[in-house]
């Protein structure tokens, strides 16, 4: 007869049923059952595991849970197995985008110049932290979005389009957006509706970190970052705010520490609620709002997706013109990146 496994073996067993991967940073991550990547190095993956290994009816401390997560980690990086993982949204292509939906149904919203639809698609690597909320499904809408932003905010013309500007370039995550600093009376309701359209969450505004590591860290698990603070900033926490608002270098929680720091460049567009207007950088979106009606999101996110859209259009013209002009020169063929100015990115 074949001697009994040890606890070890058994660990393995049970964590078989996570398939293995590294970032494109190196990161190990595990695909859970509930289809789910999560880093190893997470509190996710630590509970998953823990529960079960007492499915299969092993109570492991938390040495032998620590020495089997290096040992998947050493087993993920010797597969060189590469998976990019996505946090809320990922660039397709040149100007297509994937959203995640639900993940439990399989949900995704594909976006691209043509238009969008939900579809189904489980192959898409996402990471949905603990404080992920799923988008309610988004609703085919005739009313344009500076008009909903307008009604929504009680916002005049020019502050609707800019507004809605912002959230197009916040939503599509391919350009780092101004600050968006709220005052007035419904401030915080407002920065909590802004962020649900995009990056909905269960916990509330947060307080600035204290240092930017922390911040890089909380962007790690936010999409977007919606700060509530009293009056006024140090410059230490405005000088943070600004690195992760551009890309700030974020070193990434590790497995094993006898290998190499691992580090990302993150990126994360920034809304704060603030008693009094405060100056973050120049260039920044400062709207004051006093009232915030009641949205219904599955129609709000409707309207961003359709302006999202004509976005996209008008991204694609400029390059085609630039194109046309660099071959008429004889020059070599070098679009540079479009930004979006305040009066794209809204309904034809």
């Amino acid at each position: 007869a074949d001697p009994p496994l040890t606890m070890n073996q058994r660990m393995l067993q049970a964590a078989a049923r996570a398939p293995l991967a590294l970032s494109l940073n190196n990161q190990p991550h595990a695909l859970l059952p509930n289809a789910n990547w999560v880093p190893l190095a997470s509190e996710a993956f630590y509970t998953w595991i823990t529960q079960a290994c007492l499915e299969n009816g092993i109570l492991p401390g938390p040495s032998q849970l620590g020495h089997l997560i290096r040992q998947l980690d050493a087993t993920a990086h010797l597969s060189q197995r590469f998976q990019q993982i996505n946090l809320r949204s990922v660039k397709s292509n040149s100007n297509s985008f994937t959203l995640d939906l639900d993940h439990v149904l399989g949900e995704v919203i594909e976006l691209n110049a043509d238009g969008w639809r939900v579809a189904i698609d489980f192959q898409i690597p996402f990471y949905r932290p603990d404080s992920y909320c799923p988008h309610l499904p988004p609703i085919k809408v005739k009313t344009k979005l500076p008009t909903a932003i307008e009604q929504l905010f009680h916002l005049d013309k020019e502050k609707a389009r800019a507004l809605t500007t912002w959230l197009i370039e916040a939503m599509l995550a391919t350009q780092s957006p101004p600050a968006l600093i709220i005052t007035g009376k419904a401030r915080i309701e407002a920065a909590e509706k802004l962020r649900g359209i995009i990056d909905p969450m269960i916990c509330p505004l947060l307080a600035v970190p204290s240092t930017g590591k922390a911040l890089g860290r909380l962007a790690l698990t936010n999409r977007v970052m919606a700060f509530s603070i009293f009056k006024t900033l140090s410059p230490a926490k405005i000088e943070a705010l600004n690195e992760i608002r551009t890309g700030m270098i974020v070193p990434l929680q590790q497995v094993n520490r006898r290998r190499d720091p691992i580090f990302e460049k993150v990126s994360r567009p920034i809304i704060v609620s603030a008693e009094e207007a405060i100056q973050i950088h120049d260039g920044q979106l400062t709207l004051e709002i006093n009232q915030a009606q009641s949205i219904e999101k599955s129609e709000i996110l409707g309207a961003l997706l359709n302006a999202a859209v004509s976005a996209i259009r008008k991204m694609q013209a400029p390059k085609t013109r630039q194109v046309i002009l660099e071959l008429a020169a004889g020059n070599p063929i070098d679009s540079p990146a479009v930004i979006l100015q305040p009066d794209e990115g809204l309904d034809p």
